[in-house]
């Protein structure tokens, strides 16, 4: 998904790292990995003041903005990080 936007290594290198974050608070069972994957990336986008929207990462991974949308809230709330840094 990445490399088809063409993100940073910098912001790839925090997506693994929001992603171990997941993965160790066990926020991932029973969803598809894809659009855990595609918010996780929008998520470090963010972060990163990369600007890519939703629907041109949902088209990236090949998943709907709604799955971007919801699976990145779900994230978010438990997974909070400053964004105005």
């Amino acid at each position: 998904i990445s490399n088809n936007l063409g993100v940073s290594e910098k912001t790839k290198y925090l997506a693994m790292e929001i992603l171990q974050k997941a993965a160790d608070l066990r926020i991932l069972a029973g969803r598809d990995p894809i659009g855990i994957s595609a918010a996780i990336l929008y998520y470090a986008c963010l972060i990163k003041k990369e600007t890519f929207t939703q629907t041109q990462v949902a088209e990236a991974s090949r998943v709907t903005v709604v799955t971007v949308r919801n699976r990145f809230k779900e994230i978010r709330k438990i997974i909070r990080i400053d964004l105005t840094k």
